[in-house]
């Protein structure tokens, strides 16, 4: 029974590629948007005191059809740090969300007219002043609503949940969940009252909406900044949290206290994603360790890693058929911006665990490192292969960051025991 990898295509994404979803909805489940951001030179030029990004999002069509991946359309935007599409339509339209580096919320709706799909902008909402939004849910991904709930967490520390109503949005209300960013907010899926944040303070916490201000359960035992947080749609107590310090943690959320078991992928955790249809099956992107695919049964193994892409990995997602496409999206350290605003707020001496990481990713990448100074940005298709106990491996392609805009062809067997 085996595993592997054959790369595909790469594109170069120009701006530091950081988030890639699939759309859920059929007939459109080909479609794919990847998010990029960058800092402003213009803007650093003009010694601004505020560093301005900027970004785009790219719309791809992926199927069987193509020879080469290019996108459809191209929005430019301010820094897109986080992308989700809703599991339904909202008034008949795929709609994706995504939140931006000036803080806030915009909403986009998938267009067909005619077979020619374009994203167009529907409205957009202000989270907070001054602040980088970082992350977004939807309330749905379980149970429809033509009023879904969405939670949205900023670099104040601040998590914002709010209803959509018709085409405005309706504040349910705002909690200060955390000392510094609030790096990801995320729902339950099972009892969408509760939902979840993790923070720069290497804090874990569990909020319901009913109740302001005060968490239903919070959690210290994580040894960095808490990046990612994943509730099962399947399986109803099953959680997953992605840290800093470079483990994936899998939860029971009726006990908080501690998880039931954790696994080291060699790199800080940035997103988790189960796969669709293999409930047991986990997508990583780890950083500094590249992108690994676990294996959830009583313990956490990694059974998969992809390394060739020398790139730091950000954003995965699995296609939402039974074909495990994978598309996942990562970034050269020429651009680092994103990670530079982790450090812009004044120095107190307690930035929690994150210098530690940084250091223990500066040690382990080595002279990788000064080789990507001068790589740059991109989206890369591959072949992955999972394995299955009643049928033979099946050929699938992916898409993942690298860096540089040349073809890259790899394949990674290996025998999970």
């Amino acid at each position: 029974m085996s595993l592997s990898w054959n790369t595909k295509w790469r594109w170069n994404t120009t701006y530091s590629a950081d988030s890639v979803e699939w759309c859920p909805i059929e007939p459109y489940r080909d479609v794919l948007v990847c998010g990029t951001y960058q800092l402003d030179n213009k803007e650093q030029e003009q010694t601004s005191p505020k560093q301005k990004r900027i970004g785009r999002i790219y719309l791809f069509v992926i199927n069987d059809n193509i020879t080469e991946i290019s996108p459809i359309e191209t929005i430019d935007t301010p820094g897109i740090l986080d992308q989700k599409w809703s599991q339904w339509p909202i008034q008949n339209h795929p709609t994706l969300a995504t939140v931006t580096s000036d803080g806030t919320l915009q909403l986009y709706r998938l267009i067909d007219n005619n077979g020619k799909l374009s994203l167009k902008f529907w409205f957009d909402h202000m989270v907070g002043e001054n602040v980088l939004a970082l992350s977004h849910d939807w309330s749905t991904n379980k149970t429809r609503s033509e009023e879904p709930t969405m939670v949205v967490s900023d670099s104040s520390g601040t998590v914002t949940v709010m209803k959509l109503i018709g085409d405005n949005i309706q504040s349910l209300g705002t909690w200060k969940a955390h000392e510094y960013e609030a790096w990801i907010a995320a729902f339950n899926y099972w009892n969408t009252d509760l939902f979840y944040s993790g923070g720069d303070d290497c804090v874990f916490k569990c909020w319901d909406v009913r109740m302001a201000d005060v968490a239903v359960a919070v959690n210290k035992r994580h040894q960095a900044g808490v990046t990612t947080v994943r509730s099962h749609v399947d399986k109803e107590h099953q959680l997953l949290t992605g840290s800093y310090d470079e483990k994936v943690r899998l939860w029971d959320c009726r006990n908080l206290k501690t998880c039931v078991t954790d696994a080291d992928v060699k790199g800080g955790v940035w997103r988790l994603k189960w796969h669709p249809n293999k409930s047991d099956i986990i997508l990583a992107a780890c950083m500094y360790g590249g992108f690994r695919i676990l294996r959830a049964n009583e313990e956490l193994d990694v059974i998969c890693e992809y390394m060739d892409h020398e790139s730091i990995a950000y954003g995965a997602d699995w296609k939402q058929d039974a074909s495990s496409i994978v598309a996942t999206a990562g970034t050269s350290t020429q651009d680092y911006g994103f990670a530079q605003q982790q450090t812009e707020r004044a120095d107190d001496g307690t930035r929690a665990g994150r210098e530690q990481f940084v250091s223990c990713a500066e040690r382990r990448v080595g002279g990788r490192r000064a080789r990507q100074l001068h790589a740059t940005d991109s989206i890369l298709t591959s072949s992955l292969q999972l394995p299955s106990v009643a049928s033979p491996p099946r050929p699938v392609a992916s898409a993942v960051g690298g860096t540089n805009s040349v073809l890259v062809l790899s394949e990674t067997n290996i025998f999970p025991y």
